[in-house]
């Protein structure tokens, strides 16, 4: 077991601090927003950031190599493999709700292990400073039909392996988050169309959202027929339209200088959610590329920072504006959508504070007890 110190983690543009941090615009569905994106508050570069640190005191331990399953590869008979971070020095039977991280690439097709790469290593270090578990892991992955029904398979079978051992491995197995990056939003779609009792939430950074007539045009072996079978299987667009159940939240990163099939993929991903009435947050990075996580840190004027965390009142979740703030003549939860809202958090059990910030803006807090 390797500790890593994350005590002097830098403040981010985007004021991480304890917390995962998500910027959104205007606030209205599939707005055109600005502001930097939720992974520049998670700063984390190749190769391997392990330099980073957040403020504050505290520890992450990282569990590494943990084989979830055994399979027959290209390569032959594999491991495959997952990496854990934790909190450290965590209270007997204490368990961490789980991100589980899913990258675009896989054990077939070159020799990287993703798992080991700068960007994922940060993410699973700060979720863990931040009171989560981090989990990557490696796969089956080669481009193609065949490649993502192997990878939607591997990715079952990790969340059978962490669900089963979760008292050993500190996991509440009862509250998981899958946040999907580039290719690895192919696996994003089982979670949506099981929506199982344990997927929270899906958060989806640039990633593939669907599989169109040219999706793996140029790979060998690929047929209308098999493309069209793993549609049924890998596409979220496919997953939400054709799903009549609850869908767990979802938390889209898009980047406005991908590429126009991509964020067609994406975007009819998002129409599609809301036509269900999904609760869906989004936030376009609109002159962030492919991978803006690693390749742009161009902060820009935030409007709404989304902030949720454990506090000493519970789980938190802010939604902060820095606008003219709430009027003195309009006395702060008189309103009627403030009522509604009050309305739906005492259903979950949960309570609302609204207060000014100076010197202008306001925060509407929501806790629920732990």
């Amino acid at each position: 077991m390797e500790v890593f110190d994350a005590s002097n983690l830098p403040r981010s543009p985007a004021r991480f601090s304890r917390s995962l941090v998500f910027v959104s615009g205007n606030g209205t569905n599939c707005a055109r927003t600005r502001g930097p994106t939720a992974a520049s508050a998670l700063r984390a570069g190749l190769p391997d950031a392990g330099g980073l640190r957040r403020s504050g005191d505290g520890q992450v331990q990282e569990r590494r190599d943990i084989v979830y399953k055994t399979v027959d590869a290209s390569a032959g008979k594999t491991d495959l493999k997952l990496d854990l971070y934790l909190p450290a020095d965590p209270r007997k039977g204490q368990a961490f709700p789980a991100v589980i991280l899913i990258s675009g690439g896989g054990v077939e097709g070159g020799d990287h292990d993703w798992r080991n790469a700068g960007v994922y290593k940060s993410y699973g270090r700060i979720l863990a400073a931040s009171g989560f578990a981090g989990i990557t892991f490696n796969k089956r992955y080669a481009r193609g039909p065949a490649g993502t029904l192997n990878g939607i398979e591997d990715l079952h079978d990790l969340v059978g392996y962490i669900r089963q051992h979760a008292v050993e491995l500190s996991l509440d197995k009862d509250h998981l988050a899958f946040w999907g990056f580039s290719a690895g939003g192919f696996l994003l779609a089982p979670v949506l169309g099981e929506a199982a009792p344990y997927s929270r939430a899906v958060i989806c950074f640039y990633c593939v959202s669907d599989i169109g007539p040219d999706t793996w045009d140029g790979v060998q072996g690929v047929t209308d027929e098999n493309r069209a079978r793993a549609r049924a299987a890998a596409s979220s667009v496919e997953q939400i339209h054709k799903g009549g159940h609850p869908f767990p939240p979802i938390f889209v990163g898009r980047a406005g200088w991908d590429s126009p099939g991509l964020n067609n993929s994406i975007d009819t991903f998002i129409a599609e959610a809301l036509a269900k009435n999904a609760t869906v947050e989004v936030m376009n990075h609109a002159t962030g590329r492919h991978g803006f996580d690693i390749l742009d840190s161009n902060a820009r004027a935030r409007e709404i920072i989304v902030r949720m965390r454990r506090s000493g009142k519970g789980i938190e979740l802010s939604v902060i504006d820095d606008g003219v703030g709430i009027s003195p003549d309009s006395p702060a939860g008189s309103g009627m959508g403030f009522h509604i809202m009050e309305y739906r958090a005492r259903s979950i059990g949960a309570r609302l504070e609204i207060k000014q910030v100076k010197p202008h803006g306001t925060r509407l807090s929501c806790y629920v007890r732990k």
